[in-house]
């Protein structure tokens, strides 16, 4: 799939972004929550572009 080096790539900046937010209290069940948030944006993302690249070659 490549949607998985898509998650790959934002994976380091989300993993520094969680250590410097919940550095005080580093939980597991928030790690997986912001894991599921991240990807669920970057597929999101990863959708759209793919949408609006076949409706530029629709037009």
């Amino acid at each position: 799939m490549p949607l998985l080096p898509f998650l790959g790539k934002i994976g380091p900046i989300g993993r520094t972004r969680l250590g410097v937010v919940s550095f005080p209290c580093e939980t597991g069940p928030s790690l997986s929550v912001f894991y599921f948030i991240t990807s669920a944006c970057a597929g999101f993302f990863f959708f759209l572009d793919s949408y609006f690249e076949h409706l530029l070659e629709l037009l």
